[in-house]
């Protein structure tokens, strides 16, 4: 029922599916991130004493690491991608990309959690952001969260 045709076919599939959604944004982040630095200080040049070049480091070092963020953690499923169609016919080899598949994954899910702290951390925009969102107004972030931590464990004894 399943021949060599379908085979290939699923061969042809997984080779698009890896060169667009893996292979793609690896080559285009790092050339988006160089125009988008380059723009930044093109125009810091022109606009010197309408905003600050502290600012603007700031921005440059935030749009910086999350470029690094997300080739670390998509760099390895790039590479796994091209070993797994290079070596299709290894059975070996497939089972040990399967599981480097799976711990490489795992970085996926460690890159979209602390993304939203590396942004906090970094971007006074994004704080005050948060600020606004959760009504926090003047405190600090750690404020906010250690206060809340204080409420939550006097409510639990209160209970008890």
């Amino acid at each position: 029922m399943f021949g060599f045709e379908d085979n290939r076919f699923q061969q042809t599939i997984e080779f698009c599916e890896g060169a667009f959604s893996r292979l793609l944004p690896i080559v285009v982040l790092p050339v988006a991130t160089w125009i988008l630095i380059w723009e930044v200080r093109k125009k810091r040049r022109t606009t010197r004493a309408t905003t600050s070049v502290k600012n603007q480091d700031r921005t440059t070092k935030l749009v910086i690491t999350m470029t690094v963020s997300f080739l670390v953690a998509t760099t390895p499923n790039g590479i796994l991608c091209i070993t797994t169609l290079l070596t299709i016919d290894s059975y070996g080899i497939q089972l040990i990309n399967d599981q480097f598949s799976y711990m490489f994954g795992s970085l996926y899910f460690i890159n979209g959690s602390i993304h939203c702290l590396i942004c906090v951390l970094m971007s006074s925009q994004y704080r005050d952001t948060v600020r606004q969102l959760f009504g926090i107004g003047d405190l600090k972030i750690t404020e906010f969260i250690t206060k809340k931590l204080k409420y939550k464990a006097s409510s639990i004894s209160a209970v008890e």
